[in-house]
């Protein structure tokens, strides 16, 4: 999705690390290795040593969802999950 976002903006992503572990992604920028575009859920933003850029225009956000079993009475804390879900997706 980031990379299809990038060429919409007519940005050419030249790759040479990928990885699934965003904190070794984040600790490579943080050496001076390189930069990276990176889900602004998956950065921690209380990194003093990473400059944060929120991209401009942005990429299209992603859409997250939840499933559950319909007509089935939900435990309170799978409830409460849902409700914080959505009160944070909003925000």
């Amino acid at each position: 999705m980031m990379e299809r976002g990038l060429r919409r903006l007519g940005v050419e992503p030249q790759m040479v690390f990928r990885s699934q572990d965003n904190a070794a992604i984040q600790a490579l920028v943080r050496s001076g290795v390189g930069l990276a575009v990176m889900p602004a859920l998956t950065v921690d933003c209380n990194d003093p040593d990473v400059r944060i850029r929120r991209l401009e225009p942005p990429i299209p956000a992603r859409q997250i969802g939840m499933a559950v079993l319909r007509d089935r009475d939900l435990p309170p804390a799978v409830s409460r999950l849902l409700e914080l879900t959505v009160e944070v997706a909003v925000s």
